[in-house]
């Protein structure tokens, strides 16, 4: 895992979602397929060390969110002084998860210069608790009545429409799992967008 310098932060990543805002502005984005087509459209790599030329952003859609900080926390060594750092690497040895660190790419992993440091003192049981959405925030009703205005003044077609009301009606059946739901059957639940 590799971290920039302060002051030297300005990232393809960046630059990608430059192009996305612009690529929103000039053709409009009304659904998720939308967005996942102008994703795909507005930025191609164009070569250099990390990307191979033709290169598109990959995307995914994630159905469901655990918390797994607060799973690890409780097994979580403390660190400490390691913010002149930006490169580490996380291995199992012997059995357990270590953390190599060194200051820059250009330098060697040296264990005697920065020992490894132990991350867990043990490993966790079971599975992470999962992260409920506040479905109360979001307002589905509203967003179906938002839905509604814009098809009556004509700026969803029939197939915005259709892709909205699809949408509302999984995140209705997710808000009544969700209720109940200590733990979540991923597959059920799982949308496929192409």
């Amino acid at each position: 895992m590799c971290f920039l310098k302060p002051g030297h932060t300005h990232l393809d990543a960046d630059q990608l979602f430059s192009r996305l805002s612009v690529a929103i502005a000039n053709f409009g984005c009304l659904t998720f397929k939308d967005l996942i087509i102008l994703i795909r459209n507005s930025y191609k790599q164009t070569g250099g060390v990390f990307g191979e030329e033709g290169a598109v952003p990959q995307w995914v859609a994630l159905s469901h969110l655990y918390a797994i900080r607060e799973w690890l926390e409780p097994h979580m060594c403390g660190l400490h002084n390691l913010r002149q750092f930006y490169h580490f690497a996380f291995v199992i040895e012997n059995g357990e998860v270590m953390m190599h660190y060194k200051q820059w790419s250009s330098e060697k992993w040296d264990e005697k210069k920065y020992p490894p440091l132990q991350i867990l003192e043990g490993l966790p049981s079971g599975i992470p608790s999962l992260i409920k959405p506040d479905y109360e925030a979001i307002e589905l009703k509203k967003l179906e009545n938002m839905v509604e205005k814009c098809s009556e003044i004509g700026a969803f077609q029939n197939d915005d429409v259709e892709q909205w009301t699809e949408f509302l009606e999984e995140e209705k059946k997710k808000a009544e799992m969700y209720e109940e739901a200590e733990l979540v059957d991923l597959g059920s639940f799982m949308s496929t967008f192409t």
